[in-house]
């Protein structure tokens, strides 16, 4: 009609077709290239939810796939109504430095384990509930127990659970398990570990990722360290609001661990722990038990040195592919150390020397930190430690009750400090309509 040739019928495109189900907690990333720019996008996403309720995860995933500018804030939230209100508040944001840095991973010892710790992780993260299985898979024919039923207990079993998770036999592969599970997942989101560093036990994940113990053999080691342990007599440590060498240990008291130039523990006997701390209070200086069944890394110790001596001799070690400190000299490891089984009793044996490891991870430019396990025991000792510099430090689960949450804002606050997070490791398994 008209005396055209060709005429096009226009209709509406389809409807965005459902998107399959999404973790609880999203996190929305923004970047700008100036503040005023960054606060104008956040008014005009807040006001897009609140108008057209798009899907919340296809907005978490299609920010996340976009180019990233070096002004950044990120948000997580549960629902448009939490995303709404906390882009309209003055969210903090973060500017990327112009060098991606590399990440450390510290893994913390015992004490911050509690029952559930990663329990909303593992129903929602299938990279991390993959790794847990394997290692609970791999732990059962060894201490005759799934770790989890301790870690993530049914109503009934809760009471249980909470008593067998403070039992170092226990205790020692829960920890493990959640701190290498968690490490996966990271790994999984394109977050790669340039440095290593363990805190006691935490030395088996970081010896697992760094190639030098086989998972199956890291296992098989830390099950016979945790059973060793358990039948020694108990004993108590004490954290100490004070630097070592500013302390004087009385008969039964030993050094266990230099954590900060301000900070230390100390183990022993339950009588001389519970004597040592009335001494300090009375000097006016903080201290506070610790929640552990033994008194690690003292002479209490010694009756097993031998006999672990001789099962670490039986586990092969590899040279580490990733670079990984030891807190049992302060120093890099290598190949020489790791061909004397003795270290793995020394290990256990001898002090945690944090502080020192920490002195020789800080020697590395471009580096940032994150403590990769329940709770904030590492996190704090790093921000403390006097070479620090300006490098960030953060926690993967700093408290014990959002532990989802505070995974994903951990994600986004590696992102907010310029490291690239793989959207498509990130969003595995879910299948996201991209948005315009």
């Amino acid at each position: 009609v008209g005396g055209t040739n060709a005429h096009v019928i226009v209709e509406e495109p389809p409807l965005a077709q459902p998107t399959s189900s999404s973790r609880k907690q999203q996190l929305i990333t923004l970047s700008a290239r100036t503040p005023a720019a960054l606060d104008a996008m956040s008014a005009r996403l807040a006001n897009h939810l609140e108008t057209q309720s798009p899907d919340l995860a296809d907005v978490a995933h299609t920010l996340t796939g976009r180019r990233a500018f070096p002004v950044r804030r990120t948000v997580v939230a549960a629902d448009l109504a939490e995303a709404i209100a906390k882009l309209r508040d003055e969210a903090k944001t973060a500017t990327a430095p112009a060098t991606a840095p590399r990440v450390a991973f510290l893994f913390p010892g015992q004490g911050s384990q509690y029952v559930n710790m990663g329990r909303e992780i593992y129903d929602s993260e299938p990279a991390f509930k993959e790794a847990v299985d394997e290692c609970a898979t791999l732990l059962r024919p060894l201490i005759q127990h799934d770790v989890r039923i301790t870690l993530f207990p049914s109503p009934h079993e809760v009471e249980a659970a909470e008593r067998d998770i403070n039992r170092t036999a226990l205790t020692q592969p829960c920890i493990f398990v959640i701190e290498y599970a968690l490490a996966k997942l990271w790994m999984s989101w394109g977050i790669q570990p340039a440095l290593l560093i363990g805190h006691s036990i935490g030395e088996y994940v970081a010896a697992v990722l760094a190639g030098t113990f086989k998972l199956e053999n890291a296992l098989q080691l830390l099950a016979t360290r945790a059973r060793l342990m358990q039948k020694l007599p108990s004993g108590g440590m004490l954290a100490v609001r004070a630097g070592a060498d500013t302390l004087t240990f009385p008969a039964g008291i030993d050094l266990a661990a230099t954590n900060s130039p301000s900070i230390c523990t100390v183990s022993g006997p339950h009588d001389a722990i519970e004597s040592y701390q009335k001494e300090l209070e009375a000097q006016g200086i903080g201290c506070r038990l610790l929640k552990t069944s033994h008194a690690f890394h003292s002479t209490m110790m010694e009756p097993i040195v031998a006999p672990f001596t001789e099962d670490a001799a039986m586990i092969p070690a590899n040279a580490p592919s990733i670079p990984w400190i030891s807190t049992c000299t302060g120093k890099a490891m290598d190949a020489v150390t790791l061909a004397d089984p003795g270290y793995w009793a020394r290990q256990l044996r001898h002090s945690v020397r944090f502080t020192e490891a920490l002195a020789t991870a800080f020697l590395e430019k471009d580096l940032l930190m994150l403590e990769v396990g329940p709770g904030r025991a590492l996190a704090p000792f790093a921000i403390q430690h006097p070479d620090r510099g300006t490098t960030p430090v953060f926690s993967t689960l700093p408290s014990s009750s959002a532990d989802l949450a505070d995974l994903i804002a951990a994600a986004g606050e590696l992102w907010k400090n310029g490291v690239t997070v793989d959207t498509g490791g990130f969003f595995a398994g879910q299948e996201r309509n991209r948005l315009r």
